[in-house]
């Protein structure tokens, strides 16, 4: 083998390993672009949960860095009730809403809407009355952007208990 054809088959071997640790170096920025949108999309996204205030009965809050828009509760059936919510509006960054959450309760079979007592909602009604009720609250909302988010939450005798928030894609 002359000198010419080693100096071409190291070179040829450097521009390989050049194009490999290419394609490695363009596929871990591409991950990296994509973990940084997702890390910014959360901070700037949403975050609807509900508490517990003692003396209002159970409320909205906004824990997010972004604005909430159109917050509701999925409607639900319970026994032989449809337990509705107010639509509400916009719920800004960090704010505990105003409003406290009464179900509106539709008798099923005649249509008859009744007074939201008649069921146990709040931990503490729950409580007092032994209720081995769970509410699983379905809430949707959406960001400045229109995307949907969802929290999932149940309301049982021991309390609020938070089970799963992601973005809805329908």
């Amino acid at each position: 083998m002359c000198l010419a054809t080693i100096l071409d088959i190291i070179t040829t071997v450097f521009l390989l390993v050049t194009l490999i640790v290419l394609i490695i170096y363009t596929y871990q920025t591409y991950r990296l672009r994509q973990e940084t949108t997702k890390q910014t999309e959360l901070s700037q996204r949403p975050f609807v949960m509900i508490f517990d205030s003692k003396m209002l009965g159970i409320r909205y809050k906004n824990s997010g860095q972004g604005i909430a828009l159109n917050i509701e509760i999925v409607p639900y059936e319970y026994e032989d009730y449809r337990i509705a919510f107010k639509k509400e509006t916009i719920l800004n960054t960090k704010e505990k809403s105003t409003f406290t959450l009464y179900p509106i309760v539709t008798k099923t079979k005649t249509g008859k809407t009744l007074a939201s007592e008649v069921i146990n909602f709040t931990s503490n009604q729950l409580r007092r009355f032994n209720s081995d009720i769970v509410h699983n609250l379905d809430i949707r909302y959406e960001n400045i952007e229109q995307k949907r988010y969802q929290t999932l939450v149940k309301i049982s005798k021991e309390g609020i208990k938070f089970v799963d928030t992601k973005e809805v894609t329908t």
